[in-house]
């Protein structure tokens, strides 16, 4: 799922817990976000219509502490998500 597609809702509230077997040991933040249908996004195009996008299905995200992120396998890092 590209990060791109995810919003967070400041309404949410956000969970911080310890988890113990990632990496030796580290908080987490989890909240409840969506993601948003992506199949229909022009590649390489930083806006797209109001239009696109509105469809989106609930997910449960989760962050890590960026000192983790060269530790786990290759994939997408954000440092921001938007929030509705």
């Amino acid at each position: 799922m590209p990060l791109a597609s995810l919003t967070i809702s400041s309404n949410q509230p956000l969970h911080a817990h310890f988890e113990g077997n990632l990496l030796g040991g580290a908080v987490v933040i989890e909240a409840h976000g969506s993601r948003a249908e992506t199949s229909s996004w022009q590649a390489h195009t930083p806006y797209r219509p109001l239009s696109q996008g509105r469809d989106a299905e609930l997910v449960k995200l989760k962050a890590v502490p960026y000192y983790l992120w060269g530790n786990r396998g290759v994939g997408e890092m954000a440092v921001w998500i938007r929030h509705t």
